[in-house]
């Protein structure tokens, strides 16, 4: 992928009016100023890495190979019954297991696209509201966050690993406080930064509009990354998005498409990025204490922007930014359309190569979680032209 590292200059200071005569000094230090310096994890690893799919471990005889063939023959299948009804069958105990394993099977086939047109189009049917698509306990929203870590690692690499080490950097405990020799009383302003704005969490002497100037700063910076790398979205999150817009459009109405694109595209790939960059390849290790909240403060403006809704009730201590989040609106749905375009220019990105077995091991999983519901998933099929077929190709895979 031909994508590009931000540079920033060593110390950006910026001083900010409030009221008469007072100020406030924001500090963001860069001190990861090359592309050399930054770490560059092995996607591959992060990947595959302490998978459990991959520690399964059954004899790979004739007779388990030809019942393997027949599943994935049925699963990878264009228009598939047997995919649509194991989707609405698999409990959410099975969930997170059985969106690994499907998405290794479709992507090793190259044919994950297919995939996400499906479960997409299940989801979109089957919904309320476009608010309530794609969110923690969708099988598809499932699916998207393991399949963005197979092919939006990078990307998110290339546009956030620098801020997150410089990240890291203002929220280490020590900042710039023990360096000097100060006189009693005397408070470096250039130490720690937090970006803390509830009165509850806020450390003695802190000051919330201070907080809440440097925590716009901070997310502007991340804000603008984001509007900027849409020439960097990968193709195929574009095709996705594009289907997902569609599909929105066709029930909700086409205002609707770009929130429900910037729900998924944030809330399953850029803030768990953000949130959790160690398992994302954005930095060796966890984010300190200061800088995981700082990280959440930034994570929940960026998703009420991209849901275009202002902070509840439970969260009123984010209303201090809601002129913010109202002013940004605008431009993140523009961006959401302009990533649901299909082009031909766009970068394509290459999942990492999969372990021996993979194969194997998803399919061997999606059968173990068969097992239990196969009549669920039977009756599922009723009314389908092919149900007799189908059901009794699972009894003897089963």
């Amino acid at each position: 992928m031909n994508l590009g590292v931000a540079v920033g200059v060593p110390v950006a200071i910026v001083v900010v009016s409030v009221g008469v005569g007072a100020a406030i000094i924001i500090v963001v230090r860069r001190r990861y100023t090359q592309k050399k310096n930054i770490w560059k994890p092995n996607f591959r690893d992060l990947a595959f890495g302490g998978d459990d799919i991959q520690a399964l471990n059954v004899p790979l005889t004739p007779e388990v190979r030809t019942k393997l063939d027949t599943l994935e023959q049925l699963l990878i299948e264009d228009e598939s019954p047997l995919l649509t009804a194991l989707t609405s069958a698999t409990s959410q105990t099975e969930a997170d297991k059985f969106a690994k394993a499907t998405v290794y099977v479709f992507e090793l086939h190259q044919r994950s696209i297919q995939l996400f047109k499906a479960v997409i189009s299940l989801e979109v049917a089957a919904g309320d509201s476009e608010s309530t698509l794609m969110r923690a306990n969708s099988i598809a929203s499932k699916m998207f966050s393991v399949y963005g870590k197979l092919v939006g690692m990078e990307y998110l690499w290339y546009n956030f690993s620098l801020f997150m080490h410089e990240l890291n950097d203002i929220g280490s405990s020590g900042g710039n406080d023990s360096k000097f020799n100060k006189e009693d009383g005397q408070r470096s302003l250039m130490g720690k930064t937090s970006l803390e704005l509830d009165p509850h969490r806020l450390e003695e002497g802190a000051d919330q509009e201070s907080n809440k100037l440097q925590l716009q700063l901070i997310v502007q910076k991340v804000f603008k990354t984001i509007m900027d790398s849409k020439d960097k979205v990968p193709a195929q999150f574009r095709e996705i998005f594009a289907h997902l817009s569609n599909e929105v459009a066709k029930k909700f109405g086409a205002d609707r498409s770009p929130k429900a694109v910037g729900g998924l595209f944030f809330l399953r790939l850029v803030c768990p990025g953000l949130t959790a960059p160690h398992a994302y390849g954005l930095l060796k290790d966890p984010l300190n204490e200061t800088a995981q909240r700082n990280a959440i403060l930034i994570s929940k403006v960026l998703q009420n922007i991209a849901n275009g809704t202002l902070p509840g009730k439970k969260e009123g201590y984010m209303e201090v930014m809601n002129d913010y989040i109202s002013s940004h609106i605008n431009q993140a749905k523009v961006f959401f359309e302009q990533i649901s375009m299909i082009e031909n220019s766009a970068v394509v990105a290459e999942s990492p190569a999969f372990p021996n077995n993979s194969r194997e091991n998803s399919l061997l999983a999606i059968q173990e979680m068969m097992l239990p519901i196969r009549e669920k998933i039977i009756q599922r099929l009723e009314g389908h032209p092919r149900a007799q077929e189908i059901s009794e190709k699972l009894k003897q895979i089963l």
